[in-house]
């Protein structure tokens, strides 16, 4: 969490924390929108949506880093999408740059091959 990055890797970072913190996967991050973030009945942010995959309702309590991650980035993207999400192989290759700069020299691959989750 606290490599110092190129800039340009920094919303790679950003993204994959709030996935970890979350639970969600790119394409579920990918889909959320504005509407997505609500007020639940504790009075705290929470993302109630659809899981893509499943269509499973998925109630997630937003905790202190993807908050923070969602207000980092809130007014530079387009249209109603919550985050700024780029393509899933610009996001992975970037990963794997946020990786060796994290000392990490494990090879990070997919978690549905057969190297497994990271």
């Amino acid at each position: 969490m606290n490599v110092t990055l190129e800039k340009r890797l920094d919303l790679v970072r950003d993204l994959f924390l709030f996935c970890v913190f979350t639970g969600f996967s790119f394409q579920d991050m990918k889909n959320l929108t504005r509407d997505s973030m609500q007020v639940f009945f504790d009075g705290k942010p929470w993302i109630i949506t659809r899981r893509q995959k499943t269509s499973v309702s998925s109630n997630v309590p937003l905790m202190d880093i993807p908050l923070k991650i969602i207000e980092k980035y809130e007014g530079l993207v387009k249209g109603e999408k919550l985050l700024p999400v780029p393509g899933y192989t610009s996001l992975q290759s970037g990963i794997k740059r946020v990786a060796t700069a994290a000392g990490i020299i494990r090879n990070v691959k997919r978690a549905d091959t057969k190297a497994g989750p990271l």
